[in-house]
């Protein structure tokens, strides 16, 4: 699948609580982990390579501080796709990029 660059998430339906997936970002990839197909509470954002491709978080409704943050450079890569998978579950959210994790 392709998604714009903008501010609005795209909802696709996962029954499950895995989801392995590839990105092709210059910096600044989103994945918004929601109960429907609404930007709506409960909702757990992850960031991988945000500010500028310098660190990666997970956020709780959109609220600061962030639940989890790590300083991870070049975690994603405009050229190439980069594969990860992500993992949930009521206690815990975990994102593994290749050799790396961000675990909640």
């Amino acid at each position: 699948m392709h998604t714009d660059d903008s501010q609005e998430y795209t909802f696709f339906p996962v029954f499950n609580g895995t989801l392995d997936f590839e990105v092709r970002a210059a910096h600044d990839a989103h994945i918004a982990l929601t109960s429907g197909p609404a930007d709506d509470v409960p909702l757990h954002e992850l960031f991988l390579g945000g500010w500028e491709n310098t660190k990666c978080a997970l956020r709780h409704n959109k609220e600061k501080p962030d639940k989890a943050e790590a300083e991870i450079e070049q975690v994603v890569n405009g050229t190439d796709f980069k594969k990860f998978t992500l993992k949930w579950d009521y206690a815990a959210v975990q994102v593994r990029a290749e050799t790396k994790s961000l675990k909640n």
